[in-house]
């Protein structure tokens, strides 16, 4: 198995020592082209705008590779969207408790093994960290929510909606190519983060339901 380390950053020069670590063609700073030695496919970078960027993946190992993130000066949030597992939007698209949501805090170091001739389809946004305190602090029951996102414990893990689930697969209809993408792809991670905050702007803690 191939071992390779790197980190994230919410601006593009961490794509480099990531290419580089699996010979790969890195293009315009954005695209990364998988290689033909372990497989086929792409992952597409853009800093969507300032404290936000995103990562949007969709490949196909042919050869098993450890992926070791380490840590950054940056302090921002991974919010991961896996869709590696899901089959056909059809079959997914009334599921509303997959737990395919995975929030991350870039200071926590993890190892990530993509399955090998399975396709590897997900979204990921970076937003900063004093920025999404900011959005969080304007909501009712900030607290408990600050407390999920900040467990060191263990990552906090949320179910992808259907509306983000529409968006995210749009995408597979898309060339990364397309002189229009990098603007569409900015337009879901606005939408993408909009839907988390909708959706937990009611959160309460289960002790509330109790009273």
């Amino acid at each position: 198995m191939k071992n390779t380390t790197h980190f994230y950053s919410l601006k593009p020069q961490w794509q480099r020592s990531f290419a580089d670590g699996i010979n790969a063609e890195l293009i315009d700073d954005k695209i990364i082209v998988i290689p033909e030695a372990i497989g086929t496919g792409h992952t597409y970078f853009i800093e969507v705008a300032p404290g936000i960027s995103v990562l949007f993946s969709d490949y196909t190992l042919t050869s098993p590779i450890r992926m070791s993130k380490l840590t950054s000066e940056e302090e921002f949030y991974i919010f991961d969207y896996n869709l590696t597992e899901f089959g056909d939007l059809d079959d997914e698209i009334n599921d509303a408790i997959n737990l395919d949501l995975t929030i991350l805090n870039n200071q926590v170091e993890n190892a990530y093994e993509p399955a090998v001739n399975q396709k590897t389809f997900g979204f990921s946004l970076f937003i900063d960290a004093v920025m999404m305190q900011k959005f969080i602090n304007e909501m009712p029951h900030a607290e408990f929510l600050n407390n999920k996102l900040n467990n060191s414990n263990k990552p906090y893990k949320d179910y992808i909606d259907s509306n983000s689930l529409i968006l995210i697969f749009s995408l597979k209809e898309k060339s990364i190519f397309d002189v229009s993408f990098e603007e569409y792809l900015k337009g879901i991670s606005f939408k993408l983060l909009a839907n988390f905050l909708n959706r937990n702007a009611d959160l309460v803690p289960a002790k509330e339901y109790m009273l």
